[in-house]
């Protein structure tokens, strides 16, 4: 990697996601994520702040386009979430949007994403 150009990051409130090393860091401490466990929480960079299906992540990020399981997704997103609190009061970052699939948000609160009341209450 060239030292005079940074390495490219997204960041959400103290989650960074490090393009290059494909690593990520919450609150400046290294998060160690499998490659799924990266590509699954690129993928929710790419796509927030909108609700992405269980079924859109597993067709992408699994690359299955039959086979899959919303159980699979479930416990990869259960494992990354574990990971990403790395203290005691780190906010949650990858939320639940019930009956539809899952969100990455700021820390703050949940960002306006056009999904109307009618498509699912969000699970914190």
């Amino acid at each position: 990697m060239d030292n005079h150009h940074p390495e490219p990051q997204w960041t959400c409130g103290e989650l960074t996601l490090h393009l290059y090393s494909k690593t990520a860091s919450v609150e400046g401490q290294p998060v160690f994520l499998t490659p799924l466990e990266f590509k699954l929480l690129h993928y929710l960079f790419i796509h927030r702040p909108r609700p992405v299906p269980a079924e859109e992540l597993l067709e992408h990020v699994w690359e299955h386009s039959d086979g899959g399981t919303a159980n699979q997704v479930m416990c990869c997103v259960r494992r990354l979430r574990q990971k990403l609190a790395v203290g005691e009061d780190t906010p949650q970052y990858i939320h639940t949007v019930r009956g539809f699939g899952y969100r990455l948000c700021e820390p703050e609160g949940l960002p306006p994403t056009g999904v109307n009341e009618a498509e699912g209450a969000i699970d914190r």
